[in-house]
């Protein structure tokens, strides 16, 4: 397969995959394609031996599992071969660049805001509102507490006791 049409092929999955391992003899080049579309990929710069392969991936996924970082994973990967006694740590190559992530909640948030046409800046929103009814008067007062809206909702002056 071609580098260029693994790298079409990985710009269409760039939201959604954040690591690629090619655990191939000569896959840098394919690496060093896809990583302008994938944060994290791990090629290898030369042939590589089937135990190498396995040791490296075995280690490289049971840190990862353990909530490494993939700089971490990798370099755990690269250790556990060199505990093996096989010289060849230095074929696997990491192309690495840390993603900033919006949360979900954020996410939801700003989806929300593009959909309603009636969003308004906090700056041109009303700070309370009163409602009157037969139990009394709730107010609604909206807070704002490390650049996040909030709403709070009190009863006032309720008539029954």
């Amino acid at each position: 397969m071609s580098s260029e049409a693994l790298a079409k092929l990985f710009k269409q999955f760039q939201t959604k995959v954040q690591c690629v391992v090619l655990n191939a003899c000569y896959s840098e080049e394919q690496a060093q394609a896809i990583h302008q579309y994938i944060d994290c990929v791990v090629g290898m710069n030369k042939a590589v031996g089937d135990v190498a392969a396995i040791n490296f991936s075995t280690a490289f996924y049971e840190a990862l599992g353990a909530g490494k970082s993939y700089d971490k994973c990798f370099n755990f990967a690269g250790n556990s071969i060199d505990l093996e006694g096989i010289s060849e740590s230095d074929t696997p190559q990491i192309r690495y660049r840390p993603r900033h992530y919006i949360s979900d909640i954020e996410e939801t948030q700003q989806a929300q805001n593009q959909d309603d046409s009636s969003f308004k800046p906090m700056s041109e929103q009303p700070k309370s509102q009163s409602m009157n009814f037969s139990g009394g008067t709730f107010s609604k007062v909206q807070l704002g507490q490390a650049g996040r809206d909030l709403t709070q909702t009190q009863k006032f002056n309720s008539d029954h006791s």
